[in-house]
């Protein structure tokens, strides 16, 4: 189960109607988790699985913010954000498990070892997604199609939060720094109805579908 640490201290504040949760992470970044226009959405389309989540930098100086979303359904230093996903039945909220996906980590890792050998290896351990400075009160957004992640939905009504990754933490094991874990923030649920069953394209881009804008990056 991954682990969701609160770096410093989190205010959550709500906007009407569960339109929106801001949480502010250690005084000086603000997360806001869009997209959800009153208290539960009704899935026609693909473009209906679109949400957001804005990246608000409140300090006076730039900060370094994950330049774009990489989903995975495991623990992967390669992803920055899941979610969990319930269906309602007649004896409540199930459960539904992601489906199984790979990371890409052993290619890249095999690519470091090929180009730098041994010190290829130690790249690996800290290896991060890549990330975009952000100027002080700039804003960027990123956005998920969750039926890009999902695949498919069968009709029925659903509930889920996402979780997005906002640092790591560092050990030193065998003289060699590496990341030892990832510290994530999450939603507020989010609830949608499906009345007709529906399938994705993973062909789609996220950013594209979903009109993502980006503000503030240099």
């Amino acid at each position: 189960m991954k682990n969701i640490t609160i770096l410093l201290y989190i205010f959550l504040k709500f906007g009407v109607a569960g339109i929106s949760q801001q949480v502010i992470v250690g005084d000086d970044l603000s997360i806001n988790f869009g997209g959800n226009e009153g208290k539960e959405r009704t899935m026609k389309s693909e473009s209906d699985f679109c949400y957001h989540i804005i990246q608000t930098n409140l300090s006076t100086a730039t900060k370094r913010v994950y330049k774009s979303l990489y989903w995975a359904d495991t623990t992967s230093k390669l992803a920055n954000y899941y979610w969990e996903l319930y269906r309602k039945t007649g004896s409540g909220f199930v459960r539904i498990a992601p489906p199984v996906i790979s990371d890409g980590s052993g290619q890249i890792e095999s690519d470091l070892h090929a180009q730098y050998g041994n010190k290829g290896d130690s790249l690996f351990r800290v290896f991060d997604i890549e990330k975009v400075e952000l100027l002080p009160s700039g804003a960027d957004t990123l956005c998920f199609n969750l039926l890009y992640d999902n695949f498919a939905f069968e009709a029925g009504e659903y509930k889920f939060r996402v979780f997005l990754r906002i640092g790591n933490a560092y050990s030193v094991k065998y003289n060699r720094k590496e990341i030892s874990d990832l510290f994530y923030v999450g939603s507020d649920w989010r609830y949608f109805r499906v009345p007709k069953s529906i399938k994705g394209l993973r062909g789609i881009s996220k950013k594209e579908d979903c009109g993502c804008e980006s503000r503030g990056l240099e």
